[in-house]
């Protein structure tokens, strides 16, 4: 039951982190939606030469309005729930009994087995991702959707520059061998 508790104490961050993406993302999606309504109307009232555009897209914009607000109130629910019942689940194990750190120890004990392996290293820096996942747990919920998005950009950047430089390798690999 120590390793339940010790899973349960890991999905918290990833709960906490995951409801977080998944409201700043809906907020993310009403804003796309209003502006491409929004334009949408602008654009025709432009073609048409009226001004109708705040009159005939406000309806749409009210109704997306309460989507937006029962969308929030639900994921605002979720969360609420879900962290209730992990709690409330680590409580009644934590009541059997059961410590935290079990899975820890079976860690440091399959560490310990590895023969012709230097035990010691291995188990530190095993303790060092431990406490920095512990320290990191806290802060793992989105608050400022523009820096996930920043940093998903400069990823898909990186990542595609290291496609490029496997592309020109591999290029350059291949007309060497045609030369030969």
């Amino acid at each position: 039951l120590g390793l339940v508790r010790d899973g349960i104490a890991a999905a918290k961050p990833a709960v906490v982190a995951g409801l977080s993406i998944a409201e700043r993302s809906s907020e993310f999606g009403f804003t796309v939606a209003r502006a491409s309504v929004s334009g949408s109307f602008y654009a025709a009232s432009w073609l048409v030469g009226d001004n109708i555009a705040n009159v005939t897209s406000a309806p749409i914009h009210s109704v997306l309005d309460v989507a937006q607000t029962i969308t929030k109130h639900s994921l605002h629910a979720s969360r609420g729930v879900t962290e209730l019942s992990l709690s409330a689940s680590d409580s009644a194990i934590e009541f059997t009994g059961a410590k935290k750190g079990e899975a820890l120890k079976m860690l440091e004990a399959h560490v310990e087995a590895q023969a012709g392996q230097d035990g010691h290293q291995v188990k530190e820096a095993v303790l060092r991702i431990c406490v920095l996942l512990v320290e990191l747990g806290g802060q793992l919920s989105v608050t400022d959707p523009a820096l996930l998005l920043r940093g998903a950009h400069r990823l898909a950047l990186l990542h595609e520059q290291e496609r490029n430089t496997r592309m020109a390798k591999r290029s350059a690999l291949d007309r060497a061998g045609s030369i030969v």
